[in-house]
């Protein structure tokens, strides 16, 4: 035992008089003082025994602190945030600021001082397991037990919206904007983002929930709206101006990512990742799957020598990382049909994908501490795994992740062209600089859909733009060429559109329409020049070569919704101050305004026929993983457009155009599964019946 543990006494334990489950928020059957300073689940097994965190971190399991009695509310609402730590905590006898952290996501206390404690604590010095977070257990049932279904949900269905004074209650929605000097003078109710039962991550300004949209959300009194499985919390009710951009967080419920820990518990327990894959899949069926890769998902990861792999295919399987083999073949296997010899065996039977993810999962940490071209390869097909739940909140993880590819491929020399590097053989230099644009393009899109600011800079990179030289040797080099070549040059738009428009210090200042329109211009006309330079073998409007080819999975439509992700972006900059509340010293030009909004809906007309004119061959094709939140986009905008205060006789018209791309979504879900996130999206607003807040906020006043 280590001396800094003070081994627990029985005697300092008292007997409980039930044993059971008790939320740190009961007042039937009271928690203990330690898990109510926690906020934790207070399991008590055996009535005799202290609850098991009191248990297993060896502090006492007393129950001395009394109640704080709270002011009365003036409305019987749900209970609010501050039912969390900064109240609990207040029971005890308080620390000194610099006594303690918060450590984690679960809002531990990690002390600094181990003699420094309050009596509350019991005043024993702390063990070492006492000074590391606690290690939660990822038990759904029990969590299903701390989070009832549905439970903090306020009740939105009774609420008349018609009604004025339902606006000014002190438990029901709150208008950010409508009412500047209200939202000043409400007390902010304090709550720790810290919370140990949700995921925590800042919504950025691409996100495809648009901080500038959620300000129009109805927030009740502690500034947070729960969803069914997240909750959006606005840490600040600062409105909304310059040196104020709006901030917002989403808070998820473990649910989801405690699958995708399950699939990854045993990964790095693999002793021989080679000898497991080839118990997966067979050498015979590998070599399929990898001409199921080139032929459809090549052009969107060309992060392979295609060369190298047709020399001969079973030496490649040989020689080749088996995380790589691994991922590919996991993205390879919905499109076994198209083999003639596995087609029918798939239809029985087709390889664990999950075990397949394991092993390429287990290869990348194998792989860190040393890494090579491989281990980049595995990052990059990671990041297109497929997710366990479809309509689930994407976690940091698949941004950390992108992050660490950018970081490993600079440490590989990547972003040096390697060009003049005569020692080096041209396959390889045609492999790195394709490896070095895939980089860029993910992280590029990752940043977008995350809403984060890229860790890439301008001048820390000289690889020239990808050409059709970089793809010599592939069959077809022109079509996979002409694919990831214009993405590229998209990708690079998209970035400079973010820079221009999304950061943190470009939102915070005034947003003037007539600076954002001229800012605009020049990123309007790169897309416009982009669209046209389309060769007519990536226009969606080209027929199949011929009949055979008719039906063939094209992933073309993914570069198209890729270009509609990007007018979304730079709309949604023009829209800002319009939908904001109008300023006594607005002097916005009605012509421009018109402009914006005419042009918001021409673009949204003109999706919704593209998106009603996808066939199988385009929904059916690989779709890389951030595509999912890419067709959020349009939605949410469409949405936001409905806010717009200028034009109020359009009104009607917005609101069929979004029930009508509703309906587009609503009609091709069944058949192709990921639009189910941008459906539950556009869902949410009429489920929580925001729809009617927004006509309140609109008319009001």
């Amino acid at each position: 035992m280590s001396p800094l543990e003070t081994p627990p006494s029985p005697a300092r334990f008292p007997h409980h008089a039930a044993a059971g489950s008790r939320r740190y928020r009961s007042k039937a059957q009271r928690p203990c003082d330690l898990c109510r300073a926690r906020k934790a689940l207070c399991n008590i097994p055996d009535p005799s025994r202290p609850c098991q965190l009191c248990d297993r971190t060896g502090r006492p399991c007393t129950f001395l602190a009394g109640t704080k009695s709270r002011p009365t509310r003036c409305s019987p609402g749900r209970s609010s945030a501050d039912d969390g730590a900064a109240d609990s905590l207040a029971d005890q006898t308080p620390l000194t600021a610099s006594s303690f952290s918060r450590n984690d996501a679960r809002g531990d206390l990690v002390v600094d001082n181990p003699t420094s404690l309050s009596p509350a604590f019991g005043g024993h010095p702390l063990g070492m397991d006492e000074m590391l977070p606690t290690q939660w257990s990822p038990d759904l049932e029990q969590l299903g037990q701390a989070e009832a279904f549905m439970q903090d949900i306020p009740n939105f269905w009774s609420i008349p919206y018609g009604d004025a004074s339902v606006m000014g209650t002190a438990d029901s929605a709150v208008e950010p904007n409508s009412g500047n000097e209200e939202a000043l003078s409400r007390p902010q109710v304090q709550a720790t983002l810290n919370r140990h039962d949700r995921s925590t991550s800042f919504i950025g300004y691409s996100n495809e929930s648009d901080p500038f949209l959620l300000e129009h959300y109805p927030y009740n009194a502690a500034d947070e709206l729960d969803f069914f499985m997240v909750t959006y919390r606005r840490p600040s009710s600062q409105p909304v101006s310059a040196g104020h951009p709006p901030i917002h967080f989403l808070q998820s419920k473990p649910q989801a990512v405690l699958q995708n820990q399950e699939a990854m518990t045993g990964c790095l327990a693999l002793k021989n990742e080679r000898d497991l894959l080839n118990e997966i899949v067979s050498v015979e069926m590998g070599v399929a799957l990898l001409r199921l890769y080139l032929r459809f998902i090549f052009q969107n990861l060309p992060i392979i020598s295609r060369t190298e792999l047709l020399k001969d295919e079973e030496e490649f399987i040989k020689s080749t990382s088996p995380g790589v083999l691994a991922g590919m073949y996991a993205l390879a296997l919905p499109f076994t049909s198209w083999d003639e010899q596995f087609c029918l065996d798939s239809a029985y039977s087709k390889p664990d994908v999950n075990r397949l993810w394991q092993v390429s999962y287990s290869c990348l940490q194998r792989e860190l501490h040393f890494p090579s071209l491989s281990t980049v390869q595995i990052s990059l097909l990671l990041l297109n795994t497929t997710t366990f739940d479809p309509v689930a909140v994407e976690t940091p993880f698949a941004w950390s992740l992108a992050c660490s590819a950018l970081a490993v491929a600079q440490s590989l020399g990547l972003h040096v062209d390697p060009g003049p590097w005569r020692g080096l053989p041209a396959a390889e230099a045609r492999l790195r600089r394709r490896l070095w644009w895939t980089v860029v393009a993910e992280h590029g899109w990752r940043a977008v859909t995350h809403g984060r600011a890229s860790m890439l800079r301008e001048d820390d990179c000289n690889v020239t733009p990808i050409s059709h030289a970089d793809f010599a040797g592939v069959e077809d080099a022109h079509g996979a060429a002409d694919y990831f070549i214009h993405f590229c040059a998209l990708t690079d738009i998209v970035s400079e559109i973010c820079r221009s428009f999304f950061t943190l210090r470009t939102v915070s200042k005034v947003q003037d329409l007539k600076d954002i329109m001229d800012r605009a211009r020049p990123l309007q006309r790169a897309l416009h020049r982009w669209l046209e330079s389309l060769p007519p073998s990536l226009s969606l409007d080209q027929p199949a070569s011929d009949a055979t080819n008719s039906d063939v999975p094209d992933s073309r439509a993914s570069l198209h919704v890729a270009y509609f992700t990007a007018r979304v972006l730079l709309l949604r900059a023009l829209l800002r101050p319009i939908v904001r509340p109008r300023l006594p010293d607005d002097h916005d030009d009605d012509s421009a305004v018109h402009e914006v909004l005419q042009e918001s809906r021409d673009f949204m007309r003109a999706l919704i026929a593209v998106v009603r004119g996808l066939d199988l061959r385009y929904t059916a094709a690989f779709w890389p993983a951030y595509a999912r939140h890419c067709l959020c986009y349009p939605g949410l905008f469409c949405y936001m457009l409905c806010f717009q205060r200028r034009s109020p006789r359009d009104r009607a018209g917005d609101e069929e155009l979004f029930a009508r791309w509703r309906g587009v979504l609503r009609a091709r879900v069944g058949a192709w599964p990921l639009l189910r996130f941008a459906v539950v999206k556009v869902d949410a607003v009429f489920w929580k019946k925001m729809e009617h807040t927004r006509e309140k906020r609109q008319w009001s006043g």
